[in-house]
């Protein structure tokens, strides 16, 4: 069977359908949770609705949509978005893609990234965080790194990763991934999960 190299997003159910064939792919959320990486019964509903939020306004910032958070009237987010705005400030990130969907084919999973660009000097990806540090993180960004793959020219281990853990007092902490063993993980859940293993 020929490979389609199309695929259609549905944002709203968080779907990857490869136009072909019209399958649902497996995505980075979905293998994480089956991984047993993440369950969904931990984060409340306040605590979602929170980070959907956050990541909207945060997108809507780099896209012009606003100019700052003087233009916003944000409530319990604010915070959050004075905190990526001194992110913004101090390091000067130049993003490429701002949370753009994208499908691995050889491994036939999707995700959407939440930044890529230039941070500290090096093309990166960058995952926005409204909540606590967890090791989950770390995975999620592994397999970021290697759904961007065959996008950017840079095998994995090239693409610098970090998380980035906004606080609601308007600090933030730039997290570097840098354990090659995340990506080996990251590997294994998608030779388990992922919809075609890879050549």
């Amino acid at each position: 069977m020929a490979m389609s190299s199309t695929f259609s997003f549905d944002s709203h159910v968080h779907e990857y359908i490869d136009d072909q064939t019209g399958a649902v792919m497996p995505h980075i959320t979905g293998m994480l949770e089956q991984a047993g990486k993440v369950n969904a019964q931990w984060f409340k509903p306040e605590h979602c609705h929170r980070g959907e939020r956050v990541h909207r306004l945060t997108a809507d910032l780099d896209m012009g949509v606003f100019a700052s958070a003087k233009d916003l009237i944000a409530g319990d987010v604010l915070g959050y978005i004075h905190a990526y705005e001194r992110f913004l400030a101090e390091l000067a990130p130049e993003w490429e893609h701002i949370e753009v969907p994208f499908v691995n084919w050889t491994w036939y999973f999707g995700g959407r990234p939440d930044r890529y660009g230039l941070v500290q000097g090096a093309k990166s990806l960058c995952d926005i965080k409204s909540g606590i540090e967890t090791p989950a993180a770390r995975i999620q960004t592994a397999l970021q790194a290697i759904l961007l793959e065959p996008h950017v020219g840079l095998p994995a281990e090239g693409i610098p990763r970090y998380a980035l853990y906004l606080k609601k007092t308007g600090r933030y902490k730039l997290r570097p991934h840098t354990d090659m063993k995340e990506l080996d993980e990251a590997r294994r859940i998608l030779g388990e999960f992922a919809g075609r293993r890879a050549a």
